[in-house]
């Protein structure tokens, strides 16, 4: 059943938490101190796709490490001080951030802006599920109260 609670065929560990706040989560997906996940979208205003890649930390936290796009749109930029502005091939990169955040609530775009979670080289599209909701995206030990009853949903 593509449905199953994917928390009981874990083991222990952490998880990337993704669904609404206090709700039961679209997907819960087994991380490892240090691993990468990136979000990704259309920037609403300038057309354009953002990749912003974030990594595990061992304490389940999450931290920006960079953030990469093709040019600056409205209401993004260099902070200085936060990473180093670098180009690599057609993109502009802030590399080196490592921002430690403790979730992200996130507003879902609706089509066209297409928010997306990478991990592990699949795409989990967030507009196609939660499109004009808010979601949490966290990471959590597993064993807390109503992670369990988190769904694996399907990557798209």
């Amino acid at each position: 059943m593509a449905s199953a609670t994917l928390a009981w065929r874990l083991p222990a560990g952490l998880r990337l938490v993704i669904g609404p706040p206090g709700g039961e989560p679209l997907w819960l997906l087994p991380v490892e101190p240090g691993e990468r996940v990136t979000l990704t979208y259309i920037h609403s205003v300038d057309g354009t796709p953002i990749w912003e890649e974030h990594s595990v930390g061992s304490d389940g936290a999450l931290f920006v490490e960079e953030e990469r796009f093709v040019m600056f749109g409205a209401g993004m930029g260099h902070w200085p001080g936060h990473g180093r502005l670098v180009k690599r091939g057609p993109y502009q990169v802030i590399e080196g951030i490592h921002r430690r955040l403790e979730e992200i609530v996130l507003r879902v775009g609706p089509p066209g802006v297409d928010h997306a979670i990478l991990w592990r080289g699949r795409r989990f599209d967030l507009t196609r599920r939660a499109a004009g909701e808010r979601i949490l995206i966290a990471v959590r030990r597993a064993g807390l109260p109503g992670l369990a009853q988190g769904r694996a949903g399907r990557g798209h």
